[in-house]
């Protein structure tokens, strides 16, 4: 019994290694922080450059400053800053259409910045293929090339190689021509001494 707990604990840790360890849940948790990162720089170019332009054209502080009262809020002075305060519980509301219209402005930002990058880095896969396309085909026509000069040298060889042969050829039937020759000459002057 105490066996089987440990394989199943060992099995336990094991799956959770491996699971833990697949290139997916690295590449996935690579992003969260990678994601996490770039909302923290596109929360920053919102808030400290495009929302102080949008301020200055609207008059606020901030977009997200921008509100309609349905019911104004009753006040009653603070006795201690001498500011006045909303007294809660009077009813009073008002709609915050900045920081939807902030929450718009932030998801048009991160749209444009990521589709950005996407069109960033496919430009950069497709000049990188490309390239390896051009490579390629520089390195087949080289092979090419060589082929055919190695082809060129093979037939070239192969003439000359059929020349020295033919010449061979000429030479021995020259030898035997004058062999056969000498031989009758021979055969001549012997019969003519045999007389």
């Amino acid at each position: 019994m105490k066996k089987n707990k440990e394989k199943k604990k060992t099995s336990f840790f094991k799956d959770f290694k491996a699971f833990i360890t697949k290139g997916n849940i690295l590449d996935l948790a690579v992003a969260v922080v990678i994601g996490g990162a770039f909302n923290a720089i596109i929360t920053s170019l919102v808030n400290n450059i495009i929302m102080p332009l949008v301020g200055m054209l609207t008059g606020k502080a901030s977009l997200a400053d921008l509100d309609v009262w349905i019911k104004k809020p009753d006040y009653v002075t603070d006795p201690e800053t001498n500011l006045e305060v909303i007294v809660e519980g009077t009813g009073a509301g008002h709609i915050q259409y900045g920081l939807f219209l902030q929450a718009i402005v932030n998801f048009l930002i991160i749209a444009l910045t990521i589709f950005i990058m996407v069109r960033v880095i496919r430009a950069s896969q497709d000049r990188l293929a490309f390239r390896e396309k051009q490579k390629a085909e520089e390195a087949k026509k080289i092979a090419e090339a060589e082929a055919a000069a190695a082809a060129e040298e093979k037939a070239k060889a192969d003439a000359e190689a059929a020349a020295a042969v033919a010449e061979k050829e000429a030479q021995l039937k020259a030898f035997y021509e004058t062999s056969a020759k000498q031989t009758e000459l021979l055969e001549k002057i012997l019969d003519k001494i045999n007389k």
